[in-house]
Parts: C-alpha cells; sequence; structure tokens
C-alpha cells in the first residue's frame, strides 16, 4: 500500500511540473473591489493530510510537517505544513524587504513573496489571525503564522483547482492592512470564491 502511495503521489508530482508549464491569468488584491479570474487547466493534487505515513520519500510526514528553520529579521515564522519547500523562500524574500513597521506593505510583500515562491501556480491567502475569518479550501500545499508588528498573520498556500462552492471569508476589516489573496479567485464583497 504505501509503494502505491509513494508511486500515485511521484506521478502527481511529475504532472504537477508538467501542468506548471502552462501560463495562467492570476490578480492580487486587497480584496475590496468585485473581479472574476478564469481558472486555466490544471491538476488537483492531494492534500498533505493524504499523504501523512508516507515514510522513505521526500513527502514523508516528517518532511511535511514540523519545526520551520525559516527565519527573517523582526518576523518569527512557525511553518505547520510546506509540501512545497517555500518556507525559506518566502522567509528570506521578506529578510530583503524594509517595510517601515507599515502592516499594509508587509501584508501586500509576504501575499507576493509567497506566490512567487510557488511559481505561480497556487492560490495564496495572507490574513491578519486576529481577524474573524472562515474558509472551505482544500489541496494546501503551505501554512505558516508569522508575527510583524504585532500582528500575527496566517498564510495559505493551496491548490488552485478546488471543489465548486470552495471560499475564504474575512468576517473582520478588510484591505491591505489585513487580508490579501493572489490567485484563481472571484470576489463578492467580504468573500473570495473558488470555483463558484
Amino acid at each position: 500500500m504505501k509503494k502505491v502511495r509513494s508511486k500515485v503521489m511521484t506521478l502527481c508530482l511529475s504532472l504537477g511540473i508538467l501542468a506548471g508549464t502552462v501560463a495562467a491569468p492570476t490578480a492580487a488584491f486587497a480584496a475590496t473591489n468585485n473581479a472574476t479570474y478564469k481558472v486555466s487547466n490544471g491538476i488537483t493534487t492531494d492534500s498533505a493530510d493524504s499523504i501523512k505515513g508516507t515514510k522513505g520519500t521526500n513527502t514523508s510526514t516528517d518532511n511535511i510537517y514540523g519545526v520551520s528553520k525559516a527565519w527573517a529579521p523582526g518576523v518569527n515564522f512557525n511553518v505547520n505544513v510546506d509540501v512545497l519547500g517555500i518556507a525559506n523562500k518566502i522567509s528570506g524574500a521578506i529578510n530583503a524587504r524594509n517595510f517601515n513597521g507599515q502592516n499594509a506593505a508587509f501584508c501586500k510583500g509576504l501575499m507576493e513573496s509567497a506566490f512567487y515562491a510557488a511559481n505561480g501556480q497556487y492560490n495564496v491567502v495572507v490574513m491578519d489571525l486576529s481577524q474573524n475569518y472562515k474558509h472551505n479550501i482544500s489541496g494546501v500545499k503551505y501554512f505558516s503564522t508569522c508575527q510583524y508588528g504585532g500582528t500575527t498573520w496566517g498564510v495559505w498556500v493551496f491548490s488552485r483547482q478546488q471543489p465548486k462552492g470552495s471560499y475564504f471569508e474575512n468576517d473582520g476589516r478588510r484591505g491591505w492592512d489585513h487580508w490579501a489573496c493572489q490567485g484563481w479567485q472571484t470576489q463578492d464583497g467580504n468573500v473570495m470564491w473558488y470555483n463558484r
């Protein structure tokens, strides 16, 4: 069973790399205006939970979950899921910038850093975790929390191919100071819809 899972995972990763060569439209915004963006063709990948316990491969439980060594001055990262291996790229990009204590600049920078660290192939949501929110998303490839300027931020990087009805809803304050989204989405007020 473990060998079958390993082969399926290798196939999925190979197809993901192949599918990643197809150009796709994306959009980034602070979730304040209505906009629609079409999802290009891609593949659905498994969530980290579906490969939990797979030992002996690059996608083992130990490689997906655990303590991250990602760090940037003034920013404390706590990485919970990193299937893509992008934690250090994100922290390096954040480290290279000076945000002058501005939460909006940090939020946008974190969104852009996560999106480009994931090779522009995944949806990204950055959220001020002191705000109320709820979501129904799948295929999470990266999740971390980090602290900057007295604010704790959550960063989700997830598959652009979402089941019908997937969403991320911000029930708190909006704007760049509180959340940012980039990827294949449609905004309706305080909700980002993925495959509505």
